[in-house]
């Protein structure tokens, strides 16, 4: 369907890019908890054209982290793809970030994010029909 959905929990959740890339404290050498996902709808405008609505989150357990550290972060977001043909794909991404940290004040970032990428194009197997000649 068009919407994806992702939710984690858990402790050291960095492999999955949880608890805000901290997944030990440093200073105490325990694990950080953390819980947070992200929900996103893939909307098909035009058959060379998608866009992408999303929300993210990812809440440490404050306690876990030390000063300084971030405690909590949200990013609304805009994804846009664009197919014009021959392989290639453009994609187009405009992100609202949020950073909380313990401590200091909360940081924004109006971010946009531009991509190219060229895959192979899917080719048909050679097909002989008829007899061949050697």
């Amino acid at each position: 369907g068009p919407w994806l959905d992702v939710t984690v929990e858990g402790r050291n959740l960095t492999d999955v890019r949880g608890g805000i890339g901290q997944g030990v404290n440093l200073l105490t050498g325990r694990e950080i908890r953390s819980r947070g996902g992200w929900s996103e709808l893939a909307l098909q405008v035009s058959p060379r054209w998608s866009i992408h609505p999303g929300f993210s989150t990812d809440d440490p357990v404050d306690a876990d982290i030390p000063e300084g550290g971030r405690t909590r972060n949200t990013a609304f977001y805009i994804g846009n793809r664009f197919r014009p043909g021959g392989g290639f794909l453009i994609g187009m991404d405009y992100l609202y970030w949020v950073t909380q940290f313990k401590g200091l004040t909360e940081g924004i970032d109006n971010r946009m994010n531009l991509s190219l990428k060229l895959t192979e194009q899917e080719r048909s197997p050679a097909i002989t029909v008829g007899p061949s000649s050697t």
